[in-house]
């Protein structure tokens, strides 16, 4: 579905979704390097997963959904109004019937709410947390006014390892933000 998305905003704005990412995002932001979208043969991002950025600048981006912001970029990008979008549009019971659920239970060591749109997990309190492919993730934590990424050479891969790293990104900002 993500992949369909890019090609509609690609054919509505006539500009690649690179053009319009680096225009509505990353060029508000105070990245250090660009974002690389990485290709499909005909030319089309495949920006549900094929991105590459350093941890750095995406725990920048990561920052744009909390107060601190104004430390990732010159204005604002993401909206009150798209955050709490973000952290209610799903559907808990949905999300506890799928695949994923008892697996990031175990992850976190407590049950996330639900998924909403991109976000593989939201938590009650509004935290929001993505993973990528094979060893790398993001967890954002707005009311704590937390990031957290990490990644890996040596990602999960079933049954030759566990994840663990969802789970210490929130229990690092449950620490620090003293909750």
């Amino acid at each position: 579905m993500t992949q369909v998305f890019v090609v509609i905003a690609e054919r509505i704005e006539k500009k690649t979704w690179a053009k319009i990412f680096e225009e509505r995002v990353w060029g508000n932001m105070t990245a250090r390097l660009s974002m690389q979208h990485h290709l499909t043969p005909d030319g089309t991002s495949v920006a549900h997963g094929l991105l590459s950025t350093t941890a750095e600048d995406f725990a920048r981006f990561g920052m744009l959904f909390t107060p601190s912001w104004n430390k990732a970029a010159v204005k604002p990008v993401v909206s009150a109004k798209v955050l709490k979008r973000l952290q209610t549009g799903g559907s808990p019971e949905a999300f506890r019937r799928g695949a994923k659920y008892e697996g990031l239970k175990e992850d976190f060591g407590e049950a996330p709410l639900m998924n909403s749109f991109q976000f593989d997990a939201v938590f009650e309190d509004g935290a929001l947390w993505k993973h990528g492919n094979l060893g790398q993730g993001i967890y954002i934590d707005p009311a704590r006014d937390f990031v957290g990424v990490y990644f890996s050479t040596s990602g999960y891969i079933p049954p030759y390892g566990q994840d663990r790293m969802p789970g210490y990104l929130r229990r690092a900002a449950k620490f620090v933000a003293g909750k």
